[in-house]
């Protein structure tokens, strides 16, 4: 049976790899997908070894929210190039044009709630995995990652999303294989053994 410090180590060799993939997604975006795929796996590893269900858990919600963010976003797009291309066809600029228009900024608009409440439940992630390893750095990581989303239809808002990997990065390199068995030892002991040995 893999041993705890192996398990911890895995998840945060993994952390890495996706971390820097994603950073590197900015010349390949492909890699990115892949990155956030390993980084989601570290995270589930970190989550049971840690006995912390929340990590893993706000994570997944993260990710269904953007998901479902972008297919409405591409439903409302499409159907806002099939108003518009039937505005040209039919002459009918004025009507047809405004409800383009109005599909289009609709799902912009639902697009950035999707990801501005995807960043928050994220960051909850962070925080709770911060909490359990004592690492500050991922802490930091998950505001930044909240505060980029939120600036994002802005162009500053890119920039503190790449800040915020290289932040996440950082904080699986500080991570410790120790440090997830200093975590999986209270959970084991539990509130009524310490209260006995009070």
């Amino acid at each position: 049976m893999t041993s705890i410090p192996q398990d911890i180590g895995t998840a945060r060799m993994l952390g890495i790899a996706g971390s820097a993939l994603v950073l590197l997604g900015i010349l390949i975006p492909f890699l990115s997908l892949i990155g956030f795929v390993l980084v989601l796996v570290s995270l589930y590893m970190l989550s049971k070894q840690m006995g912390e269900e929340s990590i893993f858990r706000n994570a997944v919600i993260s990710v269904v929210l953007s998901i479902a963010g972008f297919i409405v976003f591409a439903f409302l797009t499409g159907a806002s190039f099939f108003a518009m291309a039937g505005a040209l066809g039919s002459g009918e600029l004025t009507a047809l044009t405004a409800a383009g228009i109005g599909s289009l900024l609709a799902g912009f608009v639902i697009l950035y709630i999707a990801m501005v409440a995807s960043a928050v439940f994220f960051r909850r992630a962070l925080e709770a995995l911060a909490g359990r390893t004592g690492v500050d750095m991922f802490r930091h990581a998950g505001l930044a990652y909240l505060v980029g989303s939120i600036t994002l239809i802005v162009l500053v808002g890119g920039l503190i999303l790449l800040i915020a990997w290289v932040l996440l990065l950082v904080g699986f390199i500080q991570l410790r294989p120790e440090q997830g068995m200093e975590t999986q030892a209270a959970v084991q002991e539990g509130p009524g053994e310490s209260i006995g040995q009070t």
